[in-house]
């Protein structure tokens, strides 16, 4: 069972990684977006690339509108995410131990 606990345990800590580099990637894309920057910059270009996907894949269930609402959908998401899954994963590892 200790195998299985630590494997939880660290698949619980990875997606705690990944959900907090999500997070900074799109409050980062959000403040890009509410400020004039220069869209041959290699950051910014890095950014859309990775951020787009997820944006677009939220916003065909979104109205459109003069206000794009798409990065917070994805910000309670990664929340959620974090809440829900990453929190049950250590916490059945924990315990499992």
């Amino acid at each position: 069972m200790v195998i299985i606990a630590n494997l939880l345990i660290a698949l619980g800590k990875i997606l705690d990684l990944v959900v907090s580099v999500g997070y900074l990637l799109f409050i980062v894309r959000a403040i890009i977006s509410w400020v004039e920057v220069d869209d041959s910059n290699q950051f910014v270009q890095m950014l859309y690339k990775v951020t787009d996907p997820v944006l677009e894949q939220v916003r065909r269930y979104l109205p459109g509108g003069m206000i794009d609402f798409s990065p917070m959908v994805v910000l309670v998401m990664l929340y959620f995410t974090d809440m829900f899954v990453v929190e049950s994963l250590l916490d059945v590892g924990f315990r499992l131990k």
